[in-house]
């Protein structure tokens, strides 16, 4: 068995290859490419998300300089060298997103002619070593909080000695995905640890960290204290991730999903040490019917706002979706048949209930391991965003008080709007209709609903652009029942 259970772990977390980026970017000034008589004060990088910045350089014919960096919010602004001498120039970057994960990327262009376009991706060197101990890290979280949990049903002192042997390992867990963290976010070898612990835990996850050093403090300080320690897992759970990046009801979601995750995982050695108690597993099994329903609400409406669109390149997360939900599955089945079947022949079943429940255990890693490939991974939603920027032409309009981002790419036809008020933040309206028309014949227009993806972004689809040029963009904002705003642009397409 555990032969078996090593080998399928290590198939799950190290068959991933690296990382996408989560925060795109969707306006550059200089913008890549470009020709420039003279060289500006200052860079201006807007992403669709708010970024922390992590470093920046510029390499020209004299060399490489570092940059001063200033963000609001989604916009990082970038002090370049005064009198630089004409060339080429390749300004390069690496923040941190609001999921807490590194996004790096790089722009070119000439003073006094034309640079050529450059890409860089995000370095992935601590990448396998930060999802092996987000997945351990999740399991002793889980396993903590639910024997806990599992302690208020199930009698005897198997929840509370499971509680604290999970609590004792979650620390150092912790400790290791603080520093991990930092040398992942800087792409940063072993020896630089200190120089970067900082930036670690300015991030969602290092703060997510701390949160879970605390419970685990509080349930290994005794009885009294234990719940409030449970709870506070638990709600670490919220604090970073590509959920809570969409704002706080997704994060509530989130916390519910994994409390009952850890309701669930947290039983099953308790449960397995009485399953002779005919009364205890009943109890347990009745209880569990209506958590493991509302469970599976909230997974299916955490998938689908990460599957959003389906550009090809997801195989990574869907593969690692797929994995988790065929888990689930055998997890649904085995224990419908506990409490159809077995529970009903308590305690001459015994024997085979603790067999199931260790197959589920073996289940449960699965889908942990899953889930840890999925969180260093990127969606298809934030893919659909990429994509977007990538292929399309990004505009931006300001009218009515509302500032649009807008990029409007053909191959496939896909817009993503970024919506933001006048002090910056995203904007959050009711309903976004869109209006599409060749410049020369604006009678030959069409409109499409967009949908929200995310803060202050939203995406049409279903639209047809057969050939390039001046296409005329007009953005209908329904901001609240009494307050509309229209924002009208002209896109120059290839």
């Amino acid at each position: 068995m555990i032969r078996w259970l090593a080998a399928l772990v290590v198939l799950v977390l190290f068959w991933i290859g690296p990382a996408g980026a989560h925060a795109v970017l969707v306006e550059a000034s200089p913008a890549d490419g470009a020709a420039l008589e003279r060289m500006p004060s200052t860079a201006r990088l807007t992403f669709d998300e708010p970024i922390a910045p992590i470093s920046a350089q510029l390499v020209g014919p004299a060399g490489t300089a570092d940059l001063q960096a200033s963000v609001s919010g989604p916009v990082l602004e970038l002090a370049l060298p005064p009198d630089l001498a004409a060339g080429g120039y390749v300004l390069s970057w690496r923040v941190t997103s609001a999921d807490s994960h590194p996004v790096a990327g790089a722009l070119a262009f000439g003073i006094g002619g034309a640079a050529a376009p450059v890409a860089t991706a995000a370095g992935g060197r601590w990448q396998t070593a930060v999802t092996v101990q987000r997945g351990l890290f999740l399991a002793a979280l889980l396993l903590a909080a639910g024997g806990i949990i599992a302690g208020w049903l199930i009698p005897g002192g198997v929840p509370r000695r499971q509680a604290a042997i999970a609590a004792g390992c979650l620390l150092p867990l912790a400790v290791t995905g603080i520093v991990l963290q930092g040398l992942w976010l800087a792409d940063a070898p072993l020896a630089a640890t200190v120089d970067h612990l900082g930036l670690a835990l300015g991030s969602t996850r290092g703060e997510a960290a701390i949160a879970a050093i605390a419970g685990a403090i509080l349930i290994l300080a005794g009885r009294r204290v234990a719940p409030a320690g449970a709870l506070v897992l638990i709600l670490s759970l919220g604090l970073s991730g590509h959920v809570v990046a969409q704002g706080p009801a997704w994060a509530v979601v989130l916390v519910v999903h994994g409390a009952i995750a850890a309701f669930w995982l947290g039983a099953l050695w308790p449960l397995a040490m009485v399953a002779d108690r005919p009364d205890v597993v009943r109890r347990w099994s009745r209880l569990a019917v209506g958590l493991v329903a509302l469970l599976l609400l909230c997974g299916v409406a955490l998938t689908l706002l990460q599957l959003g669109g389906w550009p090809a390149d997801v195989r990574v997360y869907v593969d690692a979706l797929l994995i988790k939900l065929a888990a689930v599955a055998g997890l649904l089945g085995l224990a419908a048949w506990h409490r159809l079947r077995l529970a009903p022949r308590l305690p001459r079943a015994a024997a085979a209930l603790r067999r199931g429940i260790a197959i589920e255990a073996l289940l449960f890693i699965v889908v942990l391991a899953a889930t840890a490939v999925m969180g260093q991974n990127e969606p298809p939603r934030t893919q659909t965003l990429h994509h977007a920027a990538e292929d399309g032409v990004t505009v931006v309009a300001v009218d009515d008080g509302v500032t649009v981002t807008a990029t409007l790419g053909r191959q496939p036809a896909r817009l993503v709007l970024h919506l933001a008020d006048p002090a910056g933040r995203p904007l959050e309206p009711r309903e976004v209709t869109v209006t599409l028309a060749p410049a020369a014949e604006p009678g030959a227009g069409y409109d499409r609903p967009a949908r929200r993806v995310g803060p202050g972004q939203w995406q049409a689809e279903g639209l047809v652009l057969p050939r390039g040029g001046n296409w005329r963009l007009t953005v209908a904002i329904l901001v609240d029942d009494f307050t509309r705003a229209t924002v009208g642009m002209t896109v120059p397409l290839p």
